[in-house]
């Protein structure tokens, strides 16, 4: 369901830029732009309970888009990028245990589990951005959504008895990647225009989205993050205009 919306997104973005580009009255020329975006994120788990307890981390992801106008404010950008996300989730439900000591007896001990992986994903980005200034670059919102889809993932899954021994166990027996996640963000931020053909950007988002089911529980991520990039004209395209046309 989700996809089918992603899909119809698109079908609405390119007939919008097409009328653009065939309204003479409306816009003369316009500029499609490519730019290249990079920064850190900081995700945090909207679940967990007490036995169950998901640390917050860190990604770090990379993403180039192609601009394109479809009003004197309002532009859409679509791109691709890659995603390198830290998982770590712990599970103290303890889970008591025995070992047969010929020396010692019997030896009661307490034990819990943690998950640490590294993620990566393959990131496919539909974003819409309107400028709060007209014709010119300065601050703006936006809306949007990021398909992240799964790449490959490594880490570890380890047993900790009393905290002492420590013994590894199958990584997929407790965790599931979902293989295609639609997140929805929220974005602001500022483009500082440098001249005609080039400017920077700045920008600080909101994303929520569901990781899969690590150790049984199905997580749900809050990543708040920011993005630094610079973007620059590769191509102009004319419109006829009115005056042209008489």
């Amino acid at each position: 369901m989700r996809l089918k919306i992603f899909i119809c997104v698109l079908v609405v973005l390119s007939t919008g830029l097409r009328s653009i580009s065939q309204d003479s009255d409306s816009v003369s020329s316009y500029i499609i732009q490519t730019g290249i975006m990079v920064g850190p994120s900081y995700m945090h788990p909207l679940n967990h309970s007490e036995l169950l307890e998901p640390a917050g981390t860190t990604s770090y992801h990379l993403r180039a888009h192609l601009v394109l106008p479809l009003s004197e404010n309002l532009e859409a950008r679509f791109g691709v990028g890659i995603a390198r996300i830290p998982v770590i989730q712990k599970d103290y439900s303890i889970t008591l245990g025995t070992d047969i000591d010929p020396t010692t007896g019997i030896d009661y001990y307490s034990s819990w589990t943690e998950v640490d992986v590294i993620m990566y994903k393959f990131l496919v980005p539909l974003d819409l951005n309107y400028y709060l200034i007209e014709n010119s670059k300065g601050p703006y919102v936006g809306i949007g959504a990021q398909l992240n889809i799964s790449l490959w993932a490594n880490g570890k899954h380890e047993l900790y008895e009393s905290g002492i021994n420590i013994i590894d166990l199958p990584l997929n027996n407790t965790v599931t990647f979902r293989s295609v996640i639609l997140a929805p963000e929220f974005r602001t931020g500022y483009d500082f225009k440098l001249s005609n053909q080039l400017s920077l950007s700045a920008e600080a988002y909101v994303q929520y989205w569901t990781q899969g089911h690590i150790l049984n529980q199905n997580m749900h991520l809050i990543e708040i993050g920011t993005r630094l990039g610079v973007r620059f004209a590769s191509l102009i395209k004319s419109a006829p205009s009115s005056n042209q046309n008489e």
